[in-house]
This record gives structure tokens, sequence and C-alpha cells, in this order.
């Protein structure tokens, strides 16, 4: 029956022969976000599943769309720092920086 299946399906392993990252993990609260880099036929990936006590999933991230996701994440981080220390100095100068959010027109959603 095996044999059968690769037969089907092949046995090749999308051909890398480096050595992937190593996995890592990161523990957010009761919830812990594994990241696991893998390959298959259609070549390499980054799975990172989000664990809790009573629920568990996933997403794959193929390769070439590291870099993409990496600079999405990036800009997320930039654009939250800004905001926050926005917030920050608002805070400090007497206000509660939601004003001025919404004065600049800015929408909190």
């Amino acid at each position: 029956a095996l044999n059968e299946i690769l037969d089907e399906f092949g046995s090749d392993d999308g051909g890398f022969q480096g050595e992937l990252p190593l996995s890592q993990h990161v523990r957010v609260g009761q919830k812990t976000f594994h990241f696991d880099a893998g390959q298959n036929d259609r070549g390499i990936y980054l799975k990172v599943s989000e664990v809790q006590p009573s629920f568990r999933t996933a997403i794959t991230i193929p390769e070439k769309s590291w870099t993409r996701f990496r600079d999405i994440i990036d800009d997320f981080v930039e654009k939250l720092e800004i905001e926050s220390e926005r917030v920050r100095a608002a805070e400090e100068n007497g206000g509660s920086g939601e004003d001025s959010a919404v004065n600049s027109g800015r929408n909190s959603s």
C-alpha cells in the first residue's frame, strides 16, 4: 500500500539539500506560536501554528512569499511603534492622544 502511494504521489522532497532553519516557538499568555520550516515536493514552507489548551490552528506559508509576509509584518510593527509614540507624546503634553487622532482625520478601526 505504501509503495502504491509513493508511486502515485512520488517521494521527491523538493530537492533542497541544505539545512532548514530550526523550529522556534513563542508563548503569549495562554497561546503558544510554533514556527516550523519544512519541505515537500512543492518546495520549502513555513508552518505557523497557534496552540491553545483546547484549540490549534495553522497556516502554511510558501518560501517564495516569506519576504512579502516579513515586509507586511515589519510595516505593521513600524506603524504601531509610530502611533504608540504619538499617543505617548500626546499624553505627556496633557492630552489623551484620542483627540489628536480624531482631529487629524484618522479612523481608529
